[in-house]
Order: C-alpha cells, then sequence, then structure tokens
C-alpha cells in the first residue's frame, strides 16, 4: 500500500490546479 500516498498527493494537486484555474478563469471574465 505504498501507492495510496501518492495517489493521495496525485488527487490533491489536480485538485488544487482545478481550482486555480477556475478561479483564474473567473476573475478574468470578472475583469473583461
Amino acid at each position: 500500500m505504498k501507492l495510496k500516498p501518492i495517489l493521495w498527493f496525485i488527487g490533491i494537486w489536480l485538485a488544487s490546479v482545478v481550482a486555480l484555474f477556475i478561479v483564474s478563469s473567473l476573475i478574468r471574465t470578472a475583469i473583461l
């Protein structure tokens, strides 16, 4: 079960990247 922490890390990283992308897109649309 050594892959579990890696999967958690990848999942959290992908979630943070998607959240940052959504926030940046919302800010751009708000500015425009």
